[in-house]
Order: structure tokens, then C-alpha cells, then sequence
């Protein structure tokens, strides 16, 4: 366990393995996924981006009312994919440049106070009033597979969830270099194709919505969610797309997916991690619920997310996606749908096969541990899955550890039931079919947008998601 710099502020370069290695090495590559996480909540150097300051310390748990505390973390530095993929097809600005294309929506923030640098939550597409689902962004919620409408999560306070994705330095100056920021870049034929260099890492975020504040930078009304300092909290600029309008809030760390091209795993290593507090193991049996409405009525219902973040407790069994958390029908509304109740559908690895030396939960265990002793906020955070490959295929998956987990529920919170495989299983496709390196953002980000709709890769993932849905 690294829990100290300078080895705790380094991504690992790979899985380090004994020999002979376990027949199921699932602990080795579970510490190998606490390693990356470390290494990238750890306070990032003055004057750079994505580069840990050995002089710092994690950060440790706040007064309940306090502020977000300290300075940013290494990974709130990658650059996002809005200043990666301009909406005007401009080149994107250096690395260590704070500057970026502004959207409408974010220009509305600088009226406000906000200033290059700053952490946005904003869309990144000209026009900040949502025309489409696709300018609602940073609302989607993945809906089953690719090709799907897209959809919201809305926490038990009656906010938005957020998202961001991410690239470290070797992916985006590879992005940058080869143009791959431009649709007309991308591969056209059979015999192209594209690869990232490995120690590519790239990061998708999710955040929930947790106090307002003054232009003083004070909260104003307090919290609205209940031990708002077991959070990792940040200052972030949000948009209400109801309001149509920026305004400054404190948003709190709720789902990090963590992908890393290593030089023996050359189909990235698939991390994904949750606060403790987001949602309960699914009590019920499978199938979910059928739901069509969440009968909403604005103001939108809300309480203070007393115990989890996203299910009110009641044990009321989570339901499929309601209709009104689809996008194309949040574009038409007044505030957001009613909160619903999510559960997590497959509990976090708990094997006690003989092939497995350690599992999951027992990892998680020994590292929030190590982290409640140095009162880190971190000991509130907990590994959902790690998923590599292997020569029988992927584990976890349908050939090993079946039983796990495979999704997290505020980043695939509808497709619990559909990725019964894990990352992989979806993000192969784009390697297969479009000869892009397992990633899907290049595809639905390169300028000009909606490339993806003649993608062979989405093309196949809406057919799988028709046969899914029969």
C-alpha cells in the first residue's frame, strides 16, 4: 500500500506480478487500481497540470460546513474533453495553457467571475440553450448501449448529476499532434487505425450538485446532502439548463472511471470507483421494476440524501429507466424529473473462489483502513471493479468471476443489467469495427459532432441494444 510520496503521487506503469502469478490475479490488479486512484487525487504542483506535488498530503476530512479545502487534484487538471475537442474545430491550446475555446454557456460564467483555469460543469457546444440531446452533455447518463437515447441521473436532492471526461498528457499531446480532434482525421478504411501510446490515461467523472455559492464564494443555505464531509468537495461553474443561467456552486466527487494503456495490457486496464454512500445492494431479484413516468412535478421533490446519495431508503426496489429521464424529454421540462432509487444490481466482487487470493471488498477493506488512519477523505471512497484481459477472454467476465459487478451506478446507472461483460465488452467494439483504440471519444467528439452516426462501432451497438431490449 502507497500511501506516501513520492511512490504514492506515481501511476504505477503496470501490474506488477509475482511469479508464478495466481491463476485469477483479481488482488494485484485491484491494488494496481488503488495505486492509479491515489496517485491521481493527490494535490496537483502549483503551475501544472497533471503533475503531483510531493510536498503535499492527501486530502483529509473537513468540517461539515467548511468550503472545499486545499488545492486541485491531478486529475481535475487533465485537460477535458471540451478544451480537447473545441466546438469550432480550432486547434487545441498546449498543454500547460490554461486558455480554451469558451461555449455561450461558459462565457456567461466569466460575466459572472470565472476565469481560465477554473474547474466547468458547463456545456462546451456553441449555444448554451439545448437545442438537441446532443447539447445536453453533461447531463448523460449512459442508456444501455451506445445508440440509445441519452438520459439523466437525478440525486435524492433533486439535482443534476454532472459529468467530465478527461486525458492526461500522453493521450491529449497525441490527440493534439495527429489532429485527432477533427472528424476527417479519424479512420475512413479498413486499413487505418489508431493507437494510443501506452501510459495513455484518461478519466470520466461524475458529480453531484451540493451548495450554492455567493459571489463572496460563501454557501449559501447550507448543504443539501447529509455528511457532505465524508465528500472529496470542489468549486465548480454549472449551468442550470432550466434557468438558463451560470452560477457558481460546491459539487462533491460521486464516480471516477479510470482507464490506463499499459505496456502489457495493450487493451487498457478498466478501473471504476464510487463514494460508499451513493446506493444499496439490490435486495430484490432481477428484472427491475418497469417504470414509464416519475410523475414530476416542479419544484422537483428533494431530501437531504439521509443514507445514500441516490436511494431514499424506503427499500422501495430500483426501477427501470423512467421516461422523463430521458434527454429529449428533460430539453421540454421546467426543472428536473423526480428522484427514484437506484441500487447497485451486482454487489462488488465478494468471491471466495480458491482461485482468488483476495477479493474486491477485502482490497477495498485494507485500503480504506490505511486511509481512515490518516483521517483521509478517501476512506469514503471504494473500488467497484478492475476488468483487464486475459487470453480466455476478460475478468471479471462471463468465463471468470461472473459475479461482480460490472458497472458503476452513477456512470451506467440504467445499463446494469445490459453490461454483463464489463467495459471491454462495449468499448471492444470501437477497436473491432472503427479501428480506434477502445475509446468512443473521438468518435462522438471530433469536429464536426455527430460523426458518430456512421460509425460501424455504433451501428453494431444499436443492434446489440435492439437485441437486448427484446
Amino acid at each position: 500500500m502507497a500511501l506516501e510520496p513520492p511512490a504514492a503521487t506515481r501511476v504505477p506503469d503496470d501490474v506488477c506480478l509475482p511469479r508464478p502469478a495466481p491463476d485469477i490475479p483479481l488482488a494485484h490488479f485491484d491494488d494496481h487500481s488503488w495505486r492509479t486512484f491515489i496517485a491521481l487525487v493527490w494535490p496537483v504542483l502549483r503551475g501544472e497540470r497533471g503533475v503531483a506535488d510531493p510536498d503535499q498530503v492527501l486530502e483529509t476530512v473537513s468540517e461539515p460546513d467548511a468550503t472545499p479545502p486545499g488545492p486541485s487534484l491531478v486529475f481535475e487538471t487533465y485537460k477535458a474533453d471540451w478544451e480537447t475537442f473545441p466546438f469550432n474545430g480550432t486547434k487545441p491550446y498546449e498543454w500547460n495553457d490554461p486558455r480554451a475555446e469558451w461555449s455561450a454557456a461558459q462565457w456567461q460564467c466569466q460575466a459572472l467571475g470565472a476565469q481560465s483555469g477554473d474547474f466547468f460543469l458547463a456545456p462546451s457546444t456553441a449555444d448554451y440553450r439545448p437545442a438537441s440531446p446532443e447539447d445536453f452533455g453533461y447531463f448523460d447518463n449512459v442508456v444501455e448501449f451506445a445508440g440509445k437515447p441519452g438520459s439523466v441521473l437525478v440525486a435524492q436532492n433533486g439535482t443534476l448529476v454532472r459529468y467530465l471526461a478527461a486525458y492526461n498528457q500522453i493521450e491529449f499531446n497525441q490527440i493534439l499532434v495527429k489532429k485527432w480532434y477533427l472528424a476527417d482525421r479519424l479512420p475512413n478504411k479498413p486499413d487505418q487505425k489508431i493507437e494510443f501510446l501506452n501510459g495513455s490515461l484518461s478519466v470520466k467523472s461524475a458529480w453531484v450538485d451540493m451548495a450554492k455559492l455567493d459571489q463572496m464564494g460563501n454557501i449559501v443555505g447550507g448543504y443539501t446532502v447529509a455528511r457532505p464531509e465524508t465528500f472529496h468537495r470542489l468549486k465548480a461553474w454549472l449551468y442550470d439548463p432550466y434557468a438558463r443561467t451560470c452560477e457558481r456552486h460546491v459539487v462533491g466527487l460521486v464516480g471516477l472511471h479510470i482507464v490506463h494503456k499499459t505496456p502489457l495490457r495493450p487493451q487498457w486496464i478498466w478501473s471504476t470507483f464510487e463514494h460508499v454512500d451513493n446506493a444499496p445492494d439490490r435486495a430484490a431479484p432481477l428484472p427491475l421494476d418497469p417504470s414509464t413516468s416519475t410523475g414530476s412535478s416542479c419544484p422537483t421533490p428533494s431530501n437531504k440524501m439521509d443514507y445514500y446519495t441516490f436511494n431514499d431508503g424506503s427499500h422501495s426496489p430500483m426501477q427501470t429507466l423512467p421516461a422523463d429521464y430521458l434527454t429529449d424529454q428533460i430539453l421540454s421540462a421546467h426543472c428536473p424529473p423526480r428522484p427514484v432509487n437506484v441500487e447497485r444490481v451486482h454487489p462488488i466482487n465478494r468471491s471466495h473462489d480458491d482461485k482468488v487470493v483476495r477479493n474486491t471488498q477485502e482490497t477495498n477493506a485494507i485500503w480504506q483502513a490505511g486511509l481512515r488512519k490518516k483521517r483521509s477523505v478517501w476512506q469514503y471512497y471504494q473500488l467497484v471493479m478492475t476488468q483487464w484481459p486475459t487470453d480466455r477472454g476478460t475478468i471479471p467476465g462471463p468465463d471468470a468471476l461472473e459475479h461482480s459487478a460490472f458497472s458503476n451506478a452513477t456512470l451506467e446507472t440504467w445499463a446494469q443489467t445490459d453490461v454483463t461483460s464489463g467495459c471491454m465488452s462495449c468499448h471492444g467494439i470501437a477497436q473491432q469495427r472503427d479501428h480506434i483504440d477502445f475509446v468512443w471519444s473521438l468518435r462522438m467528439n471530433a469536429y464536426p459532432r455527430g460523426t458518430s452516426r456512421s460509425s460501424p462501432a455504433v451501428k453494431e451497438l444499436q443492434d446489440l441494444s435492439s437485441k437486448s431490449a427484446r
